[in-house]
C-alpha cells in the first residue's frame, strides 16, 4: 500500500483513523451503561491517542503498540462476526462486520506505514517501502542507467578500458578484448576499425615432432 484510499499520505490516514477511533470510543462511553464497556472504551480511547501520536512523531515503538491493538480488536470483531452469523441476528451481525472490515483496512494501512518507516521513509512520500529502497538504491548507484550499464563505480581489471564515464567501465571483462589498442574504447566506434571478437574453442597450437 502506498497511500490511504489512493488519495492521502499513509501517516495522514493513519491520523484520520486514529482520531475517528477516539471519537467513536468517547460516544460509545458516555452511552455505555455496561461496567466492561466503559473499561474497553478507556482502553480503545488511550490506543488511539497512541496511534495519533505514533503517525505525528513517526515513532515505531508507539506504532507497533497501536498495530498490536488493531490486530487483537480485528480478531475479537471477527469473532463476534461468526458468532451473531451463526446466531441468526442480523443487525448485530452487520454492525460487527462492517467494524471488522474497518480494523483489516488498518491493519493493512499500519503495516504499510510501518514497512515505509523502516525503509527510512516519512510516510508523506505516497509511496510504498519497496519504491523507497528501489530509489535508495539507485542513489547509492548513481541514478539511471546509461549506455546499458548502471552508473556504478568498478574497479577496473588488468587490460580492461574505461567504458564512457571515468567512473564507469563495463562489468563484463570479456567484452573488451585485451588485445585492443590502449586509445580505443569497446565497443570501437566506426572511424576506428572493427576489432573481431576473440576466438573461442580453436584447438590448441601442437609442439613440432622431431624427426
Amino acid at each position: 500500500m502506498r497511500a490511504c484510499c489512493f488519495c492521502l499520505p499513509l501517516r495522514i490516514g493513519v491520523i484520520i483513523c486514529s482520531v475517528l477511533s477516539i471519537a467513536v470510543n468517547v460516544l460509545s462511553f458516555i452511552d455505555g451503561s455496561e461496567f466492561f464497556g466503559i473499561i474497553l472504551s478507556v482502553i480503545f480511547i488511550a490506543c488511539g491517542i497512541a496511534g495519533t501520536f505514533a503517525a505525528i512523531q513517526r515513532n515505531p515503538h508507539l506504532l507497533q503498540f497501536y498495530m498490536i491493538y488493531a490486530m487483537i480488536a480485528f480478531g475479537i470483531n471477527l469473532i463476534l462476526t461468526i458468532v451473531y452469523a451463526l446466531g441468526q441476528n442480523a443487525e448485530a451481525f452487520w454492525g460487527y462486520l462492517v467494524t471488522t472490515l474497518v480494523y483489516l483496512f488498518l491493519c493493512g494501512l499500519l503495516t504499510s506505514f510501518d514497512k515505509v518507516l523502516r525503509a527510512g521513509g516519512t510516510g508523506d512520500e505516497m509511496k510504498s517501502a519497496s519504491e523507497l529502497r528501489t530509489l535508495q538504491w539507485q542513489q547509492q548507484n548513481g541514478g539511471a542507467m546509461s549506455q546499458g550499464y548502471p552508473q556504478a563505480h568498478y574497479t577496473p581489471l588488468p587490460g580492461q578500458q574505461h567504458y564512457g564515464n571515468p567512473q564507469q567501465v563495463s562489468p563484463y571483462p570479456h567484452q573488451q578484448p585485451s588485445y585492443a589498442p590502449p586509445h580505443t574504447t569497446y565497443p570501437p566506434q566506426p572511424q576506428q576499425g572493427y576489432y573481431p571478437p576473440p576466438q573461442y574453442g580453436a584447438p590448441p597450437p601442437t609442439a613440432p615432432t622431431l624427426p
